[in-house]
């Protein structure tokens, strides 16, 4: 399946396919729905998915700034 053709399943263009694909934009709720119908999953999975890449991304940029919070308890 191209790009293309899963753009046009979607109902949305192959630069926004694209984009996702190649990490510069985020699965937002509405692309989250069009694909759980498409690929016959749920829009949580889809979301999910972007949530893990997002936290685990925020996590590589951010890990040493972490790493200088004390715990409340501490």
């Amino acid at each position: 399946m191209t790009q293309q053709q899963l753009a046009d399943s979607l109902g949305i263009t192959q630069v926004r396919v694209n984009e996702i694909i190649l990490g510069k934009r985020s699965v937002t709720p509405d692309t989250a729905f069009r694909l759980s119908k498409y690929f016959n999953t749920t829009p949580d999975f889809r979301l999910n998915l972007q949530k893990n890449v997002d936290m685990w991304e925020n996590l590589r940029v951010n890990e040493k700034e972490y790493e200088k919070i004390k715990s409340f308890t501490e």
